[in-house]
């Protein structure tokens, strides 16, 4: 989408376990020469997948979309039928929204948007 000039920023895999989320991280970033890193919820295969090592959205996972307007994206995106969930939703130091889930999944995928 040109308008937000919207991307795959990456894509989340539910995994059982913080052990299963390095098993994926590691098995994905030595595949595509990525560099595993970790955060407090998940373990990154370089920024390709986000590894989910506790309960995340979607049935499967997610797929993080990254815009360059955060507020209007979720306008387009809600005035299209989709619902915000306003518990996930980020602000930087502006109170501007940066980061946010809509309740709907496609094809077992939740869907988030983040400010690049």
């Amino acid at each position: 989408m040109e308008l937000f000039h919207m991307h795959v920023k990456h894509v989340g895999i539910n995994t059982k376990s913080e052990d299963e989320a390095w098993e994926v991280a590691e098995t994905l970033a030595r595949l595509m020469g990525l560099m595993p890193r970790e955060t407090e919820k998940a373990v990154f295969s370089g920024d390709l997948t986000e590894n989910m090592k506790v309960e995340s959205h979607g049935t499967y996972g997610h797929i993080g979309f990254g815009v360059n307007d955060c507020e209007a994206a979720i306008r387009y995106f809600v005035n299209r039928g989709m619902t915000l969930r306003e518990e996930t939703k980020r602000f930087d130091e502006q109170g501007r929204c940066i980061f946010a889930y809509f309740k709907e999944e496609v094809g077992g995928f939740a869907i988030h948007l983040v400010q690049d």
